[in-house]
């Protein structure tokens, strides 16, 4: 295991589902490891991308992780080092969605590939609109999820409310709707044919929730 769990992570497992193998997946796994990442952002995004990978490393008879990092630059690493690196500088998102679009225009056509990109960040990007420049190219290539979850912060009242630089130049992209907020957990999620999904994760008590809704089948999955 890449890094270690406190023993209630363990219940996350309760995800996984029966599901029938299908074939080629490609996942680009993204984390913020800049300056503002802290111990808590860093395990929030830790434990949803570990659990996303397993979950479909399960789904697909084929399945390759690319792992990505970034502050103001973004590069790939390996497995390893993506659950463990942490840096200073500052964070620019678009270079993770720079560097995957690249790989998928060189490696992964669509046609042949399933393809999900998952960043998580603390949303303090310094060009959003950048990021979401890179995330409209992604979309429009035919991917079946692009998920991002801004983790670690702590406010009473609904967190749609207080959203970062990215998710409020993402919200005015592109179509996306609020759903219920519980217990501090905000969601945006577009309709089922525009695969885009961003949620707020303030805690531990949010990692099974987001897990369901990136999951979700009828959003994220081609028929």
């Amino acid at each position: 295991m890449p890094f270690i769990f406190e023993q209630d992570d363990f219940r996350f497992h309760r995800i996984q589902e029966a599901t029938e193998t299908q074939s080629n997946a490609v996942i680009f796994a993204m984390r913020d490891i800049s300056g503002s990442m802290g111990a808590e952002k860093k395990y929030l995004s830790r434990a949803l991308l570990f659990w996303l990978v397993e979950y479909l490393r399960h789904l697909y008879e084929k399945v390759e992780i690319r792992f990505i990092v970034h502050h103001t630059e973004a590069r790939m690493v390996n497995e390893e080092d993506f659950f463990k690196l942490g840096e200073s500088g500052g964070t620019y998102c678009a270079s993770a969605f720079e560097l995957a679009n690249n790989l998928i225009d060189a490696e992964y056509p669509p046609n042949a590939w399933n393809i999900y990109a998952f960043l998580f960040s603390d949303g303090d990007d310094f060009d959003p609109n950048r990021t979401v420049a890179e995330i409209g190219k992604m979309l429009a290539k035919g991917v079946n999820m692009v998920g991002y979850a801004k983790v670690g912060i702590s406010y009473s009242g609904d967190p749609l409310d207080k959203m970062s630089s990215l998710l409020t130049a993402l919200k005015e992209a592109f179509p996306l709707e609020r759903s219920s907020i519980a217990g501090g957990l905000g969601i945006l999620r577009g309709e089922r044919d525009f695969p885009l999904l961003c949620a707020v994760v303030q805690g531990k008590d949010h990692i099974l929730p987001v897990l369901r809704e990136f999951l979700r089948k009828e959003r994220w999955r081609h028929e």
